[in-house]
């Protein structure tokens, strides 16, 4: 089985029908409800996809932002009325340091080809904590089987 190119601009992975249907299952809105409790004040999600985390933190009067490297997943969340940007989290040159108390790497860590630098620049721009979740299903496909190790993250590298 060839491995989707998750980082490509020009061809989501998922539509956005199926991306929003599987997020909205009630095992998956306690899961973001879950990341949501964990977060503390202004919260930058890195990967938003549909926004989900978004509709939550709509609801406070907390500062948010959520980046995706998908236009149309964008302009999905941008007509939920979210506040949202189209972004590479690889590199996140227009944000300063320590400029987010929470940043959000919520179930798609496996996606990005090299999490070691997305890892790098969400503890660059964090403040207080980064929350990070990984979605493990028994029915996840081969690709969502990884192996972390602290040098393959202190490296900048993502071993999959």
């Amino acid at each position: 089985m060839i491995e989707p190119d998750y980082n490509s601009v020009s061809q989501p992975y998922y539509t956005i029908e199926q991306l929003d249907r599987e997020l909205s299952s009630e095992q998956q809105m306690e899961r973001i409800k879950t990341v949501f409790d964990m977060t503390e004040g202004s919260v930058l999600d890195l990967g938003a996809g549909m926004g989900k985390l978004g509709v939550l933190l709509k609801e406070t009067d907390r500062l948010y932002l959520l980046l995706d490297i998908k236009p149309e997943y964008v302009q999905h969340m941008k007509s939920l009325g979210l506040n949202a940007q189209i972004a590479d989290i690889r590199n996140l040159s227009q944000c300063s340091d320590a400029s987010w108390d929470t940043v959000v790497l919520a179930d798609g860590v496996e996606h990005y080809d090299n999490f070691g630098t997305v890892l790098k620049e969400a503890c660059r721009i964090a403040r207080k904590k980064v929350v990070i979740t990984i979605c493990r299903t028994s029915k996840d496909p081969p690709w969502h089987l990884w192996d972390i190790s602290w040098e393959s993250v202190a490296g900048g590298h993502w071993n999959v």
